[in-house]
Formats: C-alpha cells, structure tokens, sequence
C-alpha cells in the first residue's frame, strides 16, 4: 500500500495537488481509489481489473454527451510509468451513495435515475462494449430442480411464472448499460437530490432492463416513471424488469454463503427472494397482474 501511496502522491503533484491533500478512500472491490484534493478522484486498477478501468473511458464522454449526471474524465494514463496498472482520474462530485444514506431515496432523485437511464440506453452501441446475454431462466430453474435446490412442484411452477411474464414483456433489446446501477453507485447531493451516476466498470450492452435489477423494486417504480418520460415509445417494462429479479434471487440463492458486512443490499443469499415477496405482498396496481398468485393451474 505504500507504493500506492506513493503513486497517488505523484499523480496528484502532477495535478497540483499536495501530498497532504491525498486521502485513501476504503472499499473498493476492482480499484484502489483515493480522493485528490477537493476536486479530483483517482482510481487505480486492482490486478485483474484493467479492463473494467479502460471500459470506462468508452462509455463516459458518451453519456455524458447525452446528458448523463457522471464525472469528467481528467486523465486516463495506460503507460505504467507511475503505476503498475492503468489509473483513470475523474472529477469528485461531492454527494453520498445511496447505500450510506441513512434514509430511502427521494421518488425525486430515483426519477432523475430513470431519466438519466433512459438516457444512457438512447445511445448507439459504442464500439469496444461487449454483448452479454442474461440466458434463459427456465434452463437455471430446471438445473436447481436436479440438484436439490428447488422441488419438483415449485420448479413447475416458477415455470409458469416466467412463461407468464415472457408472454407480457416485450422483446429484449440491445442497449448501452451502466452495468452497476447499485444504491452505492448512486450519488445524492446536500439537498437529497440526484448528483450523479458512478463506476462505470461493468458496463456493456444488453438488455436495458438489466441496469434495474440492483434497486430494490420499491425504487425502480419511481425510476421507471422517470425512465418512461423520456422513452414513452419503448420504456423498460415492468414485466421484464421482474423478470430480471426473479432470476437473479433464485441465482443468488445456490451460493449460501453468508455475507457479513457487505454493502450491497443483495449480497445476503435470502436478500432478493425475500425482497420480492416484501414487494409482491403489496405491489403497485401497474404490476398487480404479475403477482404470481393469478397464476392459473396446469
């Protein structure tokens, strides 16, 4: 860590900043990241994560062409002269995430979200972005069925339930995703409103109901409200949003392993399961036609 220190104190001399002004900021899971003064932060790659720090800068003049709320870049640097991994510094935007707040998300600040997104997928596919393709959910319904995870009737059905949803949900498209929309990602200003959308590391094209799936769906009702002002034509849908969270709790439910002190509010295996059956015991009149409970039988 002191090499990094190091580094960080080179790079921010660089910018103009003292070293007394360079603060290590805890927590990251794919960059060492540091504050530089007041105005600048520094992130540089963990081993293994160079990819995820160069994608970033494909994507972030992009969007915020389109008007997307992410910092500038300052400087992405490749060469290794300072670091032994590429480093990207970017604007600090002053805020707190999401997943510090110590009270929920304004429905103010979620719509901005859901603009901002609405945003981000109306971009062409930017060159050098890879596709990822979520897989069909039946196929890890039926694996979990084999091996114990699930019996036989539930399997059945949970195949009801998705045949349900694919026959309302729209086609799938391919969009320019964040990738990460996560509360930790999600920057609010002093007054509580929206600052900014953060990390841009996982971002790819796919399914633009994919950058929902890490909100809990109490916040993408408002974020989807935001998101249909501004693609009223081919808003993210309900369906396929519920889709995306049916198939990741039951994903997140084969690794049983607990998750003590992380930040992430999926990060516990029972987190997402029990988030939907929160949400369903009471959903919204738009998404009451999806309670499964309507489901006919066979």
């Amino acid at each position: 860590m002191a090499d990094l220190a190091a580094a960080a104190a080179a790079i921010a001399a660089h910018h103009g900043v003292p070293p007394d002004q360079v603060r290590p900021v805890p927590g990251g899971m794919d960059n060492h990241a540091f504050t530089l003064g007041e105005h600048l932060f520094l992130r540089i790659a963990q081993p293994g994560s160079e990819d995820q720090l160069r994608r970033e800068t494909l994507v972030i003049g992009p969007a915020r062409a389109a008007g997307v709320r992410t910092p500038a870049i300052i400087a992405y640097d490749d060469s290794l002269r300072l670091t032994c991994t590429p480093y990207l510094v970017q604007e600090r935007v002053p805020g707190t995430d999401l997943a510090a707040a110590e009270s929920p998300a304004a429905p103010h600040l979620l719509r901005d979200l859901g603009r901002d997104l609405a945003r981000l997928h109306s971009l062409a596919p930017v060159a050098g972005l890879h596709v990822e393709v979520g897989g069909d959910p039946v196929d890890l319904v039926d694996a979990m069925a084999t091996v114990g995870y699930l019996d036989s009737d539930t399997a059945r059905w949970l195949t009801r339930w998705f045949a349900h949803l694919d026959e309302l949900r729209p086609p799938e498209g391919v969009a320019v995703l964040h990738g990460d929309v996560a509360p930790q990602n999600v920057l609010s200003g002093a007054d509580g409103g929206y600052a900014a959308l953060v990390d841009w590391g996982d971002t790819h094209l796919g399914d633009p109901a994919g950058d929902f799936a890490k909100l809990p769906l109490s916040e993408v009702v408002e974020a989807l409200a935001g998101y249909a002002e501004l693609a009223p034509e081919a808003p993210v849908s309900a369906t396929a949003v519920l889709r995306v969270h049916l198939h990741w709790a039951l994903a997140r439910l084969r690794d049983p392993t607990p998750q003590p002190g992380r930040r992430h509010w999926t990060a516990p295996p029972a987190s997402r399961v029990l988030g939907l059956l929160r949400f369903l015991s009471d959903p919204p009149a738009a998404w009451s036609h999806l309670v499964p409970t309507r489901l006919p039988r066979p």
